[in-house]
């Protein structure tokens, strides 16, 4: 099916409004609204586009409130015709509404821009990453990789690429599915990365939140949860039962099933209880919620217990990777202007530098992955993108592999 981007592109619609992701949502199909808003909001279907009259505002304005209700099939996106500008009144109104599906204004007429939408066919660029995911889930599923290699006589690069990497963390996940529960089930960014992780095959998958509206926002997003299982941390029997196993962890501290029923309606409490109970292997949060705890930094000699290694330190990161700085800094040293693996005398330290790199040079960022914990739970930062979440739940699959 077409982007809804494409079909623009293809009547030369403008642009009037919509999220620049929701332009990238596949059209499954198109629905002329020239009838009344009662006849029309029964004809709605899920994944369409509406073409209406350029001077039906009425129909423009029903089918956003339809869309903001949840009550209604969300829909793709919406082309008005005719090339009629909106009253000043209601570009206000819409301003107001701050609707994130995507609107267009053709200049032909009704007929005429759904004949030029329909003979739209769907292609394969990069900018559509949903048939990119598609794609490579269903090479992974029916080609025979290694073989394949094995007929091509490819040899194996030593320089390990980004997108090497991914691969390699995506495929040794896959390898070995996990089941990790995600707290931020309502997050675009989550939902984003589920439809990712689940068309891919990296790991099972639990989504918190109510039900209902975790799925709703889903389809208005576009994206396919199915796959996932969705708890709410309110259901009475899952609350129950993870209330009374944190109060016997806890009875040390005088926690009461009470006060234990309370603790556990935190969604980072209830996935962490998930596990504890075997109902999940892994946990990856922190995209809309701080850190309750603090990792403390633990200071290793390393000269000490590992000779063999070689490091140098304390250095500044200039001299650290740039070979020019380092020749006249730190002459004599062996890493000084190739080092690969940098420790930050504090938390705050690495992650303004890491975040820095990672957003100014485009580079690949994976984590923060935390050690030491008896199952594998992941912080994300509260700017992660869709790919940090994806490879974050990755490696805690493979953490979870151990």
């Amino acid at each position: 099916a077409p982007t809804v981007e494409a079909l623009a592109d293809a009547c030369q619609a403008r642009v009037l409004g919509g999220d620049p992701l929701q332009w990238q949502r596949e059209a499954l199909g198109f629905v002329v609204a020239a009838m009344t808003l009662p006849n029309l909001l029964d004809r709605l279907v899920e994944g369409a586009v509406a073409v209406t009259p350029g001077d039906r505002a009425d129909v423009l304005l029903g089918v956003l409130s339809a869309q903001a209700s949840g009550s209604f099939p969300p829909v793709s996106g919406l082309f008005r015709t005719g090339g009629l500008e909106l009253p000043p009144s209601i570009s206000r109104l819409l301003d107001g509404l701050d609707s994130r599906l995507p609107i267009a204004l053709a200049r032909t007429d009704t007929f005429e821009t759904v004949t030029r939408l329909a003979a739209v066919r769907g292609r394969l660029d990069p900018k559509s990453e949903r048939k990119v995911e598609t794609a490579l889930a269903l090479f992974e599923e029916h080609v025979d990789g290694p073989a394949l290699l094995e007929r091509t006589a490819v040899r194996r690069s030593s320089v390990v690429t980004p997108l090497m990497f991914e691969y390699d963390l995506l495929d040794r996940a896959r390898s070995d599915r996990r089941h990790v529960v995600l707290p931020e089930g309502d997050d675009e960014r989550v939902l984003r990365a589920a439809d990712t992780l689940l068309r891919r095959g990296v790991a099972e998958l639990t989504l918190l939140g109510e039900e209902p509206q975790v799925r709703a926002k889903a389809a208005r997003l576009g994206v396919e949860v199915d796959g996932a299982q969705v708890l709410d941390p309110h259901d009475p029997a899952l609350r129950e039962r993870a209330a009374l196993e944190y109060a016997r962890m806890r009875a040390h501290k005088s926690v009461t099933p009470e006060m234990a029923r309370d603790v556990v309606l935190d969604v980072s409490y209830f996935g962490t209880m998930l596990m504890v109970l075997g109902l999940a292997d892994g946990m990856v949060s922190g995209a809309a919620h701080t850190t309750a705890d603090k990792v403390r930094m633990a200071t290793a000699l390393v000269r000490e217990r590992r000779p063999d290694l070689s490091v140098e330190g304390p250095i500044q990161y200039d001299a650290a990777v740039d070979a020019s700085v380092a020749r006249s800094k730190l002459p004599a040293s062996d890493v000084a202007g190739r080092a690969t693996v940098f420790i930050f005398p504090d938390l705050n330290t690495g992650n303004t530098t890491y975040k820095a790199v990672q957003r100014s040079a485009g580079a690949l960022a994976v984590g923060p992955v935390l050690q030491g914990l008896r199952r594998p739970v992941n912080d994300l930062s509260r700017g992660a993108t869709v790919r940090d979440i994806v490879n974050t739940v990755a490696i805690t699959a493979i953490q979870a592999q151990a």
